[in-house]
């Protein structure tokens, strides 16, 4: 179950069996990429995080069920499975 509300570019995204059925924001060049990669019908499967800075407070990232979406302005977004 994808539901979505777009605005700025971002997603809101849940499944009840997911997460405890928690809705998690997907936004800019992660939700691009994982879109790219096929939603949630693909290997990442659905968010389990909202978009979170990394710890260098320059990048962002999202967990999702098979791995995660990494953005840097230096290195764009890509994946890193689980």
């Amino acid at each position: 179950m994808f539901n979505s509300a777009l605005q700025r570019d971002a997603s809101i995204c849940w499944h009840p069996n997911v997460g405890f059925g928690t809705a998690h924001q997907v936004g800019g060049r992660i939700r691009h990429k994982w879109g790219n990669l096929g939603w949630e019908n693909a290997a990442l499967g659905y968010p389990v995080t909202d978009e979170l800075k990394t710890p260098d407070g320059v990048g962002r990232f999202n967990h999702f069920q098979g791995g995660s979406i990494y953005w840097s302005p230096i290195t764009d977004a890509h994946q890193i499975w689980a």
